[in-house]
């Protein structure tokens, strides 16, 4: 996804003349996978990352203005920044306005958009599209319904037009069944940790994934030695080297 994105906003720039690529991503824990991805193919200096986890002391004054200027052909960002950037009253925030204007952005796993903030999310997204020459990519494993009337009685309000979106493959469920890779099997429900962790024992090659960080720590807890964590807890240089030794380990053949 991360590559099939990127190749359909590239081929749409030059097509319709847009002057960069913007990667939304909702996630810290993975946009510094992406941005690593994106500087490999297209070269570090083609590249701009811009999130909380970027490690000042090794920052130049060059990229830290780049950064607040989102100079630069691809942009890699969060959520946050990136409406931030639209609706703060800060002139610091304000400063790569510009540089939004005329561009692809990729909206990334697009069903976290904060529920609470949809309104206002989709009216300056539709905005963009209108008045400013921004197209967006809506990409999501689990596309969210923004079409449409949104909510119920004086809550309700109208979302995107169904006539201003445009699918970017013909025939989605073919596809879907076509790359079928896995099969879905209730386990059942676990009342404790460590029933959950004999399950897991039990398996050659096993990911679990929960739904909170405490869950998450609570898991590794009950888990035999050699058992690898992954958490937001984590600073990005761990999670990148972590996330690493895994890849080594797979590739390896080591479960």
């Amino acid at each position: 996804k991360t590559l099939s994105s990127m190749a359909f906003a590239l081929e749409h720039a030059v097509s319709r003349g847009k002057e960069r690529v913007i990667m939304v991503i909702p996630y810290t824990s993975i946009i510094e996978q992406t941005a690593k991805e994106y500087k490999t193919i297209f070269g570090e200096e083609n590249v701009i990352e811009h999130h909380s986890s970027l490690d000042p002391d090794n920052e130049s004054w060059e990229s830290r203005l780049a950064a607040e200027n989102w100079d630069a052909p691809i942009v890699v960002t969060t959520n946050v920044q990136f409406f931030e950037s639209l609706f703060a009253a800060k002139t610091s925030a304000c400063r790569k306005l510009h540089n939004i204007c005329n561009s692809v952005v990729i909206l990334d796993e697009v069903q976290m958009l904060p529920a609470d903030y949809l309104k206002p999310v989709l009216a300056v997204m539709n905005s963009l599209v209108k008045f400013f020459g921004t197209s967006l990519v809506l990409c999501s494993a689990t596309q969210p319904v923004l079409t449409g009337t949104i909510g119920s009685g004086l809550a309700a309000f109208s979302g995107l037009k169904n006539e201003d979106i445009n699918d970017i493959i013909a025939k989605p469920l073919f596809y879907t069944r076509k790359f079928q890779r896995v099969k879905i099997h209730s386990a059942g429900k676990f009342d404790y940790w460590k029933d959950l962790a004999q399950r897991l024992e039990q398996c050659e090659q096993v990911l679990c994934v929960v739904n909170t960080r405490n869950d998450c720590r609570d898991l590794f807890r009950a888990m035999p030695s050699g058992t690898v964590h992954l958490s937001a807890n984590m600073c990005g240089e761990h999670r990148s080297s972590v996330i690493a030794q895994i890849k080594k380990d797979l590739k390896a053949g080591r479960s």
